[in-house]
């Protein structure tokens, strides 16, 4: 494909007989029922490449076995106003909160009272309940792969399966009427709720109508088969499938109508860029194996889709040159992307019915996953000299652009490529 993206000039870009050839790799491996199953020599189809057998090797031993769900790790800094977070709280105060399946409630709500034919409220006596959107996720069940992660942080705080209902389906609820231009979400936080309500807002285009590729916006009663805890931002938390973590307001408890239309997402009072989706990105990479040597990662399926990852391996006192911000003059090489397991349907918490993105059987419509993880592996390094090095990882993009191009600005998602040291003996 031609580099669509004039900066990324020089960018070395993957041929067509690389990727037929991947592609074949990946179909061998899953038609002999495993990663590590893929054969060392060349694969008799034309155009095919070899498989390293120490590579090979290494994918059939514990390397092999991939870890796509994930436990919640989760951002517990920002909670704002008071040193408790909510899962340090007792049971009668987690309640007296609403922070609880029995006792949490939703207010969906105009800021000019004319938008909602229905409007619900907790001081009217008609709150949206946890057993209305219960209700709701029986009737039209929503299940979304999605990786949770903070903007400008290189490492996910979640990747698993939510599941819930779609917020629509919870919104109409209150019968929403005329011009509305903005949906805000507030998530109230003990204790002090006027000093930690948290806020984010969407289109309403992007809350009744799906975009192509991307699943229903969804209030998320469960991950990866459990039901969501105050520290998984529960008992509902917001799941926006395209965009980072600070969308995906926890604790929601109330959703305002507007016909305002610029966004009031809380983010935007410290600077940063609260429309733009995830991007693409290859996380801290490492050195899976040292003989011979093997370095890999995980890396984050944004929004323009994930071609290939590179990697690039530098002595550790070589200094970086000023003239090249985006580094796309390191000696970057191509690695591999490992293909989805076999057995990937298998391992979806409560199986593979209803989730977006995978057929009836539960194999995957496209891979990577858009907006989850995927994992890369290097070629075996043997010329390198004793001493100490840096090995950095960038993504490349379903266009060609490699990271941080073509979105290389700070307050956009994370921008710096990231790197591991290690030393050769």
């Amino acid at each position: 494909m031609p580099n669509s993206n004039p900066k990324n000039k020089g960018v070395p870009q993957i041929s067509r007989r690389e990727a037929l050839g991947a592609s074949l790799i990946a179909a061998a491996t899953l038609e002999l029922g495993g990663l590590g199953a893929m054969a060392a020599e060349t694969a008799s189809t034309a155009g095919a490449l070899p498989m390293d057998p120490d590579l090979a090797a290494y994918l059939k031993g514990p390397g092999g076995k991939l870890e796509y769900f994930q436990d919640y790790v989760g951002v517990g800094s920002n909670y704002r106003g008071d040193k408790v977070k909510p899962w340090e709280l007792s049971a009668e105060k987690l309640s007296a909160a609403g922070l609880t399946r029995e006792t949490w409630t939703l207010d969906v709500i105009s800021d000019d009272g004319k938008l909602l034919d229905n409007p619900r409220a907790k001081a009217a006596g008609n709150a949206i309940t946890y057993a209305d959107v219960l209700r709701l996720t029986e009737q039209r069940p929503l299940r979304i792969l999605k990786t949770l992660v903070c903007l400008g942080m290189d490492h996910a705080s979640s990747c698993g399966l939510w599941e819930g209902a779609a917020l629509r389906d919870v919104l109409w609820l209150a019968r929403p009427k005329g011009a509305i231009r903005r949906i805000a979400f507030h998530g109230l936080q003990p204790d002090d709720q006027a000093k930690q309500e948290w806020c984010s807002s969407l289109p309403p285009a992007r809350v009744f109508e799906d975009p192509p590729g991307m699943a229903s916006v969804m209030l998320a009663l469960k991950y990866n088969g459990r039901w969501l805890t105050p520290r998984m931002g529960g008992p509902v938390r917001l799941i926006v499938h395209e965009h980072y973590g600070f969308k995906n307001t926890r604790h929601v408890r109330r959703i305002v109508f507007t016909h305002q239309p610029a966004a009031s997402d809380d983010y935007i009072k410290i600077g940063q860029d609260v429309e733009s989706p995830t991007k693409t990105v290859a996380m801290v990479p490492k050195v899976c194996q040292k003989e011979p040597l093997l370095f890999g990662g995980q890396v984050l399926v944004g929004f323009s889709g994930l071609k290939t990852v590179q990697y690039a391996v530098i002595p550790d006192d070589r200094p970086l040159p000023d003239t090249d911000p985006y580094l796309l003059s390191l000696p970057w090489k191509d690695g591999m992307l490992l293909p989805a397991p076999p057995a990937f349907a298998a391992s979806i918490p409560g199986g593979a019915r209803n989730v977006f993105g995978l057929s009836g059987d539960g194999t995957p419509l496209e891979w990577p996953i858009p907006s989850f993880l995927a994992y890369w592996i290097s070629p075996p390094v043997r010329d390198l000299k004793p001493g100490k090095y840096k090995a950095y990882a960038r993504a490349v993009n379903r266009h060609g652009d490699a990271q941080p191009l073509p979105r290389p600005f700070d307050a956009s998602g994370r921008t710096a490529l990231s790197y591991c040291t290690f030393r050769r003996h």
